[in-house]
């Protein structure tokens, strides 16, 4: 049986149509996959390329809390322990403390057993004789017997400014707890965390370093250190690296800016340090290749 011309044409239009919608529906599919797989394999480089720098900087860091630490207990150990009991020759001994005091830069203190200030350089009128039992670097020094990097606080000699002190445990031949030596850093200013504000890591883009007790300790904002960061709930990221976590993810920050936050913890201080970049920016990239891929498509 011999079919009719045009119904055989009619049949060859539609199996080229048939073949034509199922090339385009492969290419499409195509499409969506090379898309997604781009998208997983950009957002995974993208988190681990962050977490790398995020990791060099804390490094940084620990490092140059570690140097602070070991020249502060490298002072110590040349301290004569009589000069806790002379508030002249102290003063004397932390005034010749000239490298230090670029580092401390509010300043040293040499504290009793009793937790009076014995002397402090560069020198306070009224200062000596001060009792700083109560404070958190002191109450902890005596419990552990170690070197101590303190909590972020507003210190009376830099007028209410914030600081950190680093507390070196003083003891005597018989291993006696006699006396601290502290070394205090400002937090705003030149400092050993000031390089953190000075990084350009592009458009929007941020580090900031804050406390297992949610305080910010470095920031781009001056005004921001020691205001407290997100409240519990209002960012995931970093809720879990409160409790310990480290890496990349995408989040939304307590104000609303979607950001991909890379967060790693210090070794020193129970401190977190965070690279913020939006997400705007993060997937420029992205948009433009797949762009491209639809226009090729």
């Amino acid at each position: 049986m011999r079919l009719h011309p045009l119904r055989l044409s009619s049949l060859t239009t539609r199996v080229a149509l048939a073949v034509a919608l199922l090339f385009v529906g492969f290419a499409s599919l195509l499409t969506w996959v090379t898309l997604r797989h781009f998208d997983q394999n950009f957002r995974e480089s993208l988190y681990q390329q962050q977490f790398v720098l995020a990791s060099t900087l804390a490094k940084s860091i620990d490092d140059k809390l570690a140097s602070s630490v070991q020249l502060l207990s490298a002072t110590a150990l040349q301290l004569p322990l009589q000069t806790l009991a002379n508030a002249q020759q102290a003063q004397e001994f932390l005034d010749r403390q000239s490298p230090l005091q670029t580092i401390f830069s509010n300043g040293l203190l040499l504290i009793s057993e009793q937790g009076r200030v014995v002397a402090e350089s560069p020198y306070l009128p009224g200062g000596r004789g001060r009792d700083v039992t109560g404070l958190e670097v002191f109450k902890t020094v005596s419990e552990t017997r170690e070197p101590y990097i303190s909590k972020p606080f507003s210190s009376v000699r830099a007028l209410g400014g914030p600081a950190i002190t680093i507390s070196i445990p003083l003891f005597d031949a018989q291993d006696r707890m006699v006396g601290r030596l502290h070394g205090s850093i400002e937090l705003v200013g030149h400092n050993l965390l000031s390089d953190l504000n000075e990084l350009t890591l592009g458009q929007g883009a941020y580090v900031s370093l804050f406390t297992k007790d949610r305080l910010f300790i470095s920031h781009r904002h001056p005004e921001r250190i020691l205001k407290p960061i997100a409240p519990p709930g209002s960012n995931t990221l970093v809720d879990r690296a409160i409790e310990g976590f480290e890496g990349s993810g995408t989040t939304t920050t307590s104000y609303g800016a979607e950001v991909v936050s890379s967060l790693k913890q210090l070794r020193m201080a129970p401190w977190v340090l965070r690279i913020n970049l939006p997400l705007s920016v993060a997937e420029k990239p992205l948009a433009e290749a797949r762009r491209y891929l639809l226009l090729v498509d």
